[in-house]
């Protein structure tokens, strides 16, 4: 009955589409609530909690500024719903993650499928239900530039909350540099290293060059000052790999920079 009722006041699911939003039951199929249609008593906003997320999704950051967690959608997945794979559509530049909670409502089926690169992970939420109290949720927090799909709900509802994660250099930050954890020697850097100290290679070598794996939204009008306004802003605000990546060589006594470059063909 209270999922009837749910169901009753909730509007067909949209998904964006460039800077438009697509109602298309081929692609997506599933019901929502807006985020000023709904309240949720358990507030993810909360230190402790951020703080162990913020860990979990790099835990090599110093982090030295806050995140915010703003309520986005609530989202109802019935028998035969799905969506199919996409990208989360950044809302702002400094909007980095997503964070979804599954409510313990029964249901089969509905994984919801992560892919990024070469890595993929498939979190299926019935199953950690299943075997948790029935008072609990489960979560899975992860960067917006990852691939996603919600696989069909084979029974039951699968009912959702997603909440964006923001930087916010307003508040303070979530993790102390003294809570950092130090860096593993892995193979990367234990090669880069014995490079590095050869002569030949420093007396021939000026720059090195790594792409970054991730995905940064940015506003840019003209390349005039875009490659100041990147360094200045991302240098502290990049993603897992990316962040791993930039503090190795920094402590390896080499000297990262961000740079832009554009392809003019």
């Amino acid at each position: 009955a209270d999922i009837d009722l749910l169901l009753s006041k909730s509007d067909p699911a949209t998904f964006g589409r460039g800077p438009n939003d697509v109602l298309d039951e081929t692609y997506r199929k599933a019901w929502k609530l807006d985020e000023d249609s709904f309240c949720w008593r358990f507030n993810p906003d909360s230190g402790e909690f951020i703080s162990r997320l913020t860990q979990g999704l790099c835990p090599w950051d110093t982090f030295e500024k806050g995140i915010r967690v703003e309520p986005y959608k609530l989202n109802v997945y019935g028998q035969g719903g799905f969506f199919k794979t996409h990208k989360d559509t950044p809302r702002a530049e400094n909007m980095f993650g997503s964070l979804v909670f599954t409510l313990p409502t029964q249901h089969e089926g509905g994984n919801l499928n992560l892919r990024h690169r070469t890595r993929q992970l498939s979190f299926d939420a019935a199953a950690l239900l299943q075997s948790a109290s029935p008072t609990s949720v489960a979560y899975v927090a992860f960067y917006s530039d990852v691939d996603h799909e919600v696989l069909e709900v084979t029974s039951g509802h699968r009912i959702t909350i997603t909440f964006n994660l923001y930087f916010d250099d307003f508040r303070a930050p979530v993790i102390l540099p003294k809570k950092k954890l130090d860096i593993p020697r892995n193979p990367f850097m234990l090669a880069l290293q014995e490079l590095t100290n050869d002569a030949n290679f420093r007396k021939t070598t000026q720059y090195l060059g790594f792409g970054l794996e991730h995905d940064y939204p940015m506003k840019v009008e003209g390349h005039q000052g875009a490659n100041t306004e990147f360094v200045d802003k991302w240098q502290g605000y990049l993603k897992g790999p990316d962040a791993l990546l930039y503090r190795s060589l920094a402590d390896m006594g080499l000297r990262p920079e961000l740079q832009l470059l554009y392809d003019s063909s």
